[in-house]
């Protein structure tokens, strides 16, 4: 868990003048707040810039946008605006829309604010770049994880959670699903980064491939 206080968030004349650019690679910490806890910080993620648009002011953005490139997409598919008014922007995470019989992935706007980057090196642009790819990661579950994939991948996602010979197949069945995409985002958040890698990279891979070591000796003490 990351505290707001410990790093400088950019006021907005310092926003206003962020270099970006298509030819260029200039890349920003943005971190999500925690709607549950003021000042904690519930994700972050690294980002390109690619167009300053704080001149550019249509209704839906009174004062203007940022124009990112997010980690989970590439270019025209993965970019995202920061709306400099209401300093909110895209997050993902798996819902269950009404009606639908299998988990989705949704996107909801949400309160982020943009880091003044530390010195690289330091140990708070570590602690940035490690949350940073925990978002990554998260996101890559999420996207392998909507329709039939989904209770599959909860149930490695308990494993790994749970102690040997704990996980109770009772307690699986008798939660409705919308109660199991709840405490899959839960999982998700509290789950160890070696298990978030390892997930996220076996969920990308063919079917019939090995699981990776922290999962497989997850699997082997459960």
């Amino acid at each position: 868990m990351l505290l707001l206080s410990d790093f400088r968030v950019l006021s907005p004349s310092d926003v206003y003048y962020l270099r970006g650019g298509k030819k260029h690679y200039y890349y920003y910490f943005l971190a999500f707040l925690d709607p549950n806890h003021a000042g904690v910080i519930a994700a972050v993620q690294r980002m390109r810039l690619l167009n300053q648009m704080g001149s550019q002011r249509p209704p839906s953005y009174p004062k203007g946008y940022l124009l990112f490139l997010t980690p989970y997409g590439e270019w025209p598919n993965g970019w995202r605006r920061y709306c400099l008014d209401r300093q909110d922007f895209p997050s993902f995470r798996l819902g269950l829309p009404r009606f639908a019989t299998t988990p989705r992935w949704e996107e909801k706007r949400r309160p982020a604010v943009i880091l003044a980057t530390p010195p690289r090196g330091s140990l708070k642009y570590h602690a940035l770049m490690r949350e940073h790819r925990r978002s990554v990661w998260q996101q890559k579950i999420r996207y392998n994880s909507t329709g039939s994939r989904f209770g599959l991948v909860f149930e490695l996602l308990e494993t790994a959670k749970e102690a040997p010979g704990q996980l109770s197949r009772e307690r699986q069945c008798n939660r409705t699903l919308a109660e199991q995409v709840v405490e899959f985002e839960g999982l998700l958040s509290i789950a160890l980064d070696d298990v978030l890698r390892d997930l996220a990279a076996l969920v990308g891979m063919p079917e019939n491939t090995q699981p990776p070591p922290a999962l497989a000796a997850c699997q082997a003490a459960n």
